[in-house]
């Protein structure tokens, strides 16, 4: 669980929870790489991607904390991976890209403690292909 999102950087990897008002990934910052993303879940306030930020895996925005809570995206920005929006599409201003990687968003959510549960429940089946 973290505050903000500036300790996020290219090394980040593994699950990290945003717990407040803003989680910024600034100009020209990568989070988590290829080999090694991250799965972000931002139940901030609002969660800002400024021009050239580049993020690896899976972005999960979330008004679970917040229900006024947005995904904004000023300048050209990537998410190599997936991207859930469970809040407001706030303001996009430039290019804002998700580019569907499957072996990114499988690993996103590998060594976190995130997997099925014996006798949870899922909508999705195993059996389905």
């Amino acid at each position: 669980i973290i505050s903000n999102c500036s300790s996020l950087g290219p090394n980040s990897f593994g699950i990290y929870w945003v717990s407040g008002p803003t989680c910024l990934i600034n100009s020209n910052t990568q989070v988590g790489s290829p080999d090694a993303p991250v799965m972000l879940i931002s139940a901030a306030t609002e969660t800002r991607l400024n021009g050239g930020a580049n993020l690896y895996g899976t972005l999960f925005v979330t008004d679970v904390e917040d229900i006024n809570a947005e995904l904004v995206s000023l300048g050209t920005n990537a998410v190599y991976g997936s991207v859930i929006v469970d809040g407001i599409l706030g303001d996009y201003n430039g290019t804002f890209q998700v580019v569907w990687n499957d072996n990114t968003s499988r690993k996103a959510g590998n060594n976190g403690g995130l997997g099925a549960v014996v006798g949870g429940w899922s909508d999705f089946h195993r059996d389905w292909q």
